[in-house]
């Protein structure tokens, strides 16, 4: 399993000073943002230093054991005040570090440092907790498919959509940051380590027969757990682990299914047409009624917008995407990023896989209340977007666009040197979605549970969609969660462990920056599209509410 040492290796560069980037150092399985509560560094796990001149141009791997502190030239230090340890560098190259914590290393704020050929580099901050664990997931960005495994009679093999688990089969969560152990460098010793650990499988908590190192790998955790009885099915069934009842890590999913078949999600037929891959087009028409706190001041109003991606995908049975690859009913997922979401345009994992499709420089939109064009976006991914209509009056925007059981249309022109040719669908609204208790959300308490009720959900919604989330300004960070719920259960609780990596709202801060989001799309009732360059296309009307709120 040494290839976990050898995690998104970089080249680039010569010697020189090396440098680490701003907050660049992460935990190497979750890549959560530092500043986030998973975002710390837990002594004996494994880490992921990103910068330049870090190392030789090829990457360089540690092959056996014991490790040394310096691996082709390359060592890094661990710094409190007076205290300096050493950590066990595993692969080294010129963008990138992976290094073991070591298990002495002090706790609370320290510095690390690189140094290359006995040239030392800039120290860069971090933070040293005892325990914080990072799952795997396959696409080494700490999101979508983790790294589990389904332990058979004829010997493991990695979970997928097409490889699925079934209820009371002993899985293989691999990750790191389970907490210190005697000895780093050398072949680690297999046993419990002391933390307490659970495992949420789509919220239900499974039974754990093992946490502690495995064997073959220095600062590598694995976690063997049973699928609970009573886990929910599907494609992208939520995992995550909680260590000392606090410590929430990142979320990876797994695929679960009773009988042991390929996955499947009844109440979002996106997912198996973002599988399948090739060329599609997906466009998302919403009216929403937002509550917002905009610096300092309330605000309400209705809007109407809508976004349309033309992409190609590659598909396969660990393809992902958080925006189409949803957990099943009755579950949450979560994410943390750097940045602040939702202003960036790469959101983690929203990019085509490969390619953007070019429709032409703009579509259109049209009822009888008008048209608006939505133009492609200069940068990937390159969606089409525009705001249609608001009812705070804004110059140039129409006051109300969307009208309940009248149609409108999307078109786009094709056009010479374009990938896809031109198209018309008609999506026609349903009635406004009631989230009935939006206005006694105003404070969510993270460490408590989060009940939302509704009502009025308009006929063709399978699910209503509930999303939360906050922006740390001063870490630069953003985390959130996603909950699928039963359109007609009215009400839905989600989870404290969902809201494990939301960050806390800043105090004094000029505007609320967290947000709750409730909505329905209409997925049963979604307009078909055809055109050439296009395998399929699928328009859904969406209607919901955001309200501003404070996480505390």
């Amino acid at each position: 399993m040494r290839v976990f040492w050898l995690l998104l290796p970089a080249s680039l560069s010569a010697f020189a000073q090396p440098y680490i980037n701003y907050r660049g150092i992460v935990n190497v399985a979750s890549y959560m943002a530092p500043g986030l509560p998973a975002g710390s560094l837990a002594q004996g796990g494994m880490v992921a230093i990103f910068g330049s001149k870090l190392g030789p141009t090829t990457g360089v791997q540690a092959s056996s054991f014991p490790l040394g502190t310096t691996l082709s030239g390359v060592s890094v230090t661990v710094s409190q005040n007076t205290t300096t340890v050493s950590a066990y560098p595993v692969y080294v190259s010129a963008g990138q570090i992976n290094a073991i914590i070591p298990s002495n290393a002090p706790l609370g704020r320290v510095t690390l440092q690189a140094t290359v050929n006995g040239v030392a580099g800039n120290p860069s901050p971090a933070f040293v907790v005892a325990s914080s664990f990072g799952a795997f997931s396959i696409n080494s960005g700490g999101f979508g498919p983790g790294i589990v495994q389904n332990n058979t009679t004829s010997g493991p093999v990695i979970n997928s959509t097409q490889v699925t688990a079934v209820p009371g089969q002993v899985e293989t969560l691999w990750g790191t940051g389970l907490g210190p152990v005697a000895q780093d460098n050398v072949a680690p010793t297999v046993q419990n380590l002391l933390v307490q650990v659970e495992v949420f499988v789509g919220g239900v908590s499974a039974a754990i027969a093992y946490s502690g190192r495995t064997s073959c790998c220095s600062g590598i955790d694995q976690i063997n757990f049973t699928v609970p009885t009573n886990a929910p099915s599907g494609c992208y069934v939520p995992v995550v682990v909680r260590l000392a009842g606090t410590v929430v890590s990142n979320t990876v999913t797994m695929a679960i299914d009773p009988k042991g078949a390929p996955c499947t999600d009844p109440a979002n037929p996106l997912s198996a047409i973002f599988r399948a891959g090739g060329n599609f087009g997906a466009a998302l028409l919403e009216h929403d009624n937002l509550a917002l706190d905009a610096d300092g001041a309330a605000e309400s109003f209705a809007a109407d917008y809508g976004v349309v991606t033309l992409r190609q995908e590659a598909g396969g049975v660990w393809a992902f995407n958080p925006y189409v690859s949803l957990p099943p009913v009755g579950t949450c997922t979560a994410y943390g990023m750097a940045g602040e979401f939702p202003l960036l345009n790469g959101a983690p994992g929203i990019a085509p896989s490969v390619k953007d499709l070019n429709g032409g420089p703009a579509l259109s939109i049209s009822d009888p209340s008008g048209a608006v064009s939505l133009p492609q976006g200069a940068t990937p991914p390159e969606f089409y977007l525009a705001l249609f209509a608001d009812s705070d009056n804004l110059t140039g925007i129409l006051s109300s666009f969307f009208t309940t059981g009248v149609a409108a249309t999307l078109s786009s022109p094709g056009g010479t040197g374009t990938d896809v040719g031109p198209f018309q669908v008609s999506v026609t609204p349903g009635a406004s979605f009631n989230w009935t208790n939006q206005a006694a959300i105003s404070g969510v308490a993270r460490s408590s549970d989060l009940t939302v009720t509704w009502s009025n959900v308009p006929a063709g919604a399978p699910f209503v969609s509930i999303f939360g989330f906050n922006v740390d300004q001063p870490d630069n960070a953003s985390g959130g969660f996603h909950c699928i719920a039963n359109p007609t259960s009215g009400s839905f609780t989600v989870p404290a462990v969902a809201m494990g990596n939301v960050p806390a709202s800043a105090a004094n801060s000029a505007a609320d920056l967290g947000l709750v989001v409730v909505g329905a799309p209409l997925l049963n009732s979604a307009g078909s599209f055809s055109a050439t360059g296009l395998d399929q296309g699928l328009a859904v009307f969406g209607t919901g509410s955001e309200q501003t709120v404070v996480f505390q």
